[in-house]
């Protein structure tokens, strides 16, 4: 089973709800090692973790085959859901869950696939940061 690393970040951690910079980077080795990236930078309407659920969904849309995926974010509370209540929510059918469909995507574009949760800083934490600060200014 090929690895990924999806990479998922906001240019701000404010809990309320706002517009803000967010963007993911996926990391994939080729079997000579050499390392394929791919990213996406957006505006995202929402609370921290909402816009950190949009962009994940982004990133996890762009995987063709099952894999072993390690999501890496800052955001505790989304990989927290992910790894200890998505099953059940979905033996549910979502029902009653607050952002219900968001969840629901992302079981979707999980399920197929092993995941693997890390939280905390990363490797392209200060390039995506970088990144988004940069078309912040750029747009404005």
């Amino acid at each position: 089973m090929d690895k990924v690393d999806l990479y998922v970040e906001s240019a701000d951690r404010y809990l309320g709800k706002r517009l803000r910079w967010c963007g993911y980077l996926l990391s994939f080795r080729k079997k000579d090692g050499e390392e394929i990236t791919r990213s996406e930078f957006s505006w995202e309407d929402g609370t921290y973790n909402s816009c950190i659920i949009q962009t994940m969904q982004k990133g996890l849309r762009r995987l063709k085959k099952s894999c072993e995926v390690h999501i890496h974010t800052q955001d505790g509370f989304a990989l927290d859901m992910i790894k200890n209540y998505l099953k059940d929510w979905a033996k549910k059918g979502f029902q009653g869950k607050k952002d219900g469909s968001q969840w629901e995507e992302i079981w979707n574009l999980t399920k197929e696939h092993r995941i693997i949760c890390c939280h905390g800083k990363h490797e392209y934490l200060s390039w995506m940061k970088g990144e988004m600060e940069r078309k912040k200014h750029e747009e404005g």
